[in-house]
């Protein structure tokens, strides 16, 4: 990753191991809970290797009862787990709680590793991020586009997953919006434990109102994951997620390159009053001033795009294919 050239992609139905997954040795995941109603099974952990063969074992540090699975993989090789039967352990299906449930890979090799949700109708890819993903502040980016199926069908709530590295982490969260349990722009606190985990979930399906903005502090390494899940587009639905890196990566230079999804949408979160972006797509945009947890929405209509501004900014991409998701 060039300094400040930061690429970070929520891609629908691709599986991209090299342009999306870090490789590392050590990764800690909190899955999030997506409605069995959307589609929320079959549930596989991917793992590629690289030049050396690799021993890698799966573990859940807070849940003594979830016996490891180790693996032994080949070089240059994609190989699986299947995690579907262990799935009610492994989703944090319940929001305003502190759960066992943060997943933890550990390798004696350098591997990728991808969650991945592969229902008929609902498939989605998170990327672990190994030690990118890990940090005491994080900004939490999210969707600001499109709204959630409404309250007649299964529930599709957005949310952010969080899961402690190390035992006494004292976490500050700070939401953006009403989540279960607390009051938007509220600050609280938790304690967990290494390997536990905590799920702050939206109260609405609205675009108008997001978890966008939401500050996340810790004493010690903590990682997070997002999710919006049952996202309406065109009659299709879909859903979305990604663990996010935390706020040392942030920057002021980025380059979005257009996927083959119809509809490409870049959030672009400020992180400091009076930020203004320059958005290059062939013509010259310049935005109005964001203050500090706004989001500006681009559509990514050119091959390429650069953004740029004086003050920090933190992005996501969502990429959708509507073809497919019907």
């Amino acid at each position: 990753m060039l300094a400040k050239k930061i690429f970070i992609s929520i891609s629908f139905l691709c599986f991209l191991f090299y342009s999306k997954a870090q490789v590392d040795t050590a990764f800690w995941f909190a899955a999030p809970d997506f409605s069995q109603g959307l589609g929320d099974r079959p549930i596989y952990l991917y793992i590629n290797t690289y030049n050396q063969p690799s021993t890698v074992t799966l573990s859940q540090p807070a849940d003594l009862t979830f016996l490891p699975i180790i693996k032994v993989i080949p070089a240059n090789s994609i190989d699986s787990i299947n995690l579907t039967p262990f799935i009610s352990n492994i989703e944090n299906n319940v929001p305003n709680a502190i759960l066992n449930k943060g997943l933890y890979v550990s390798s004696t090799q350098k591997i990728s590793v991808l969650y991945s949700i592969n229902a008929n109708f609902n498939k989605e890819f998170f990327s672990f991020k190994g030690s990118k993903a890990l940090g005491k502040d994080f900004y939490v980016p999210m969707q600001e586009f499109w709204n959630q199926l409404p309250a007649t069908t299964p529930k599709s709530y957005s949310s952010f997953e969080i899961v402690a590295t190390q035992n006494t982490t004292t976490v500050l969260i700070t939401p953006k919006t009403n989540i279960i349990g607390h009051l938007a722009n509220v600050t609280f606190t938790i304690l967990l434990q290494r390997g536990q985990t905590f799920s702050c979930q939206d109260t609405s399906r609205s675009a108008s109102t997001s978890l966008a903005g939401s500050i996340v502090s810790s004493n010690n390494p903590i990682a997070i994951s997002i999710q919006s899940s049952g996202l309406s587009q065109f009659g299709c639905r879909s859903s979305v997620g990604d663990q996010i890196t935390n706020s040392s990566f942030i920057g002021t230079d980025y380059i979005i390159n257009k996927g083959a999804g119809s509809v490409d949408k870049v959030f672009i979160l400020a992180t400091q009053n009076g930020t203004q972006l320059t958005i290059n797509d062939g013509t010259t945009t310049l935005t109005p001033f964001l203050n500090f947890s706004q989001t500006h929405v681009y559509s990514v209509t050119n091959s390429i795009a650069y953004i740029k501004s004086k003050r920090s900014l933190k992005l996501l991409i969502k990429k959708i294919d509507v073809q497919l998701l019907k």
